[in-house]
């Protein structure tokens, strides 16, 4: 859930974690936890307000809830409905099968997103263009960006929108970057038409 969403205020996120057998999560074993803000639902513009969190500003709940406060506040400007979209990840220690060595495996959760009203009585979600389970009949599981970026178109249009682009002059060495080209948009539509055509 998402709480002190008018204009100016730091939203409050509560949420809970648990691994796949359902077993609620320690805040210990969340090794990153980010947010994604982005509004309005009705047409995204402007890149998302990102904020990576320090776990030790967490606060846990006697259920065993997590709830944390932004520090980004919303926009004195915003109107309309808002979403949060968030990613963690999750490192354990495991043996290998062939050797029997300890080796640090890194997990990406699922990205949820939340719609909240900002200047709307009640929260108007963004409109549904992709059915990721169309993706995953060809695709299985659609992960993304070192697999951090799991099953839900809904948070990949929180960047990929009309109103963002890319910036190839940032690209480092390792990549073969920077690229003195033109930025080009990183729209959910056009990126995804372009790749499979």
């Amino acid at each position: 859930s998402v709480t002190n969403t008018a204009p100016g205020q730091n939203p409050t996120i509560v949420f809970t974690a648990k691994d796949n057998t359902g077993n609620a999560l320690l805040l210990s074993q969340i090794t990153s936890l980010a947010f994604n803000l982005k509004s309005p639902t009705t047409d995204y513009q402007n890149p998302p307000v990102t904020e990576a969190v320090t776990l030790s500003r967490v606060v846990v709940g006697t259920d065993g809830s997590f709830s944390y406060t932004l520090t980004s506040a919303i926009s004195i400007n915003a109107t309309g409905s808002g979403a949060i979209g968030m990613e963690a990840r999750r490192t354990e220690t495991i043996k290998r099968a062939y050797d029997g060595a300890n080796v640090s495996v890194s997990g990406a959760s699922y990205n949820p997103v939340a719609y909240f009203p900002i200047t709307d009585t009640v929260a108007v979600a963004r409109r549904q263009i992709v059915d990721v389970a169309k993706c995953n009949v060809c695709h299985k599981k659609i992960a993304f960006h070192g697999g951090g970026r799991l099953n839900t178109t809904a948070y990949c249009e929180l960047c990929h929108n009309p109103a963002n682009v890319d910036v190839p002059d940032q690209v480092p060495a390792t990549f073969g970057g920077p690229f003195k080209v033109p930025p080009e948009s990183i729209n959910f539509k056009l990126l995804i038409h372009r790749i499979h055509t």
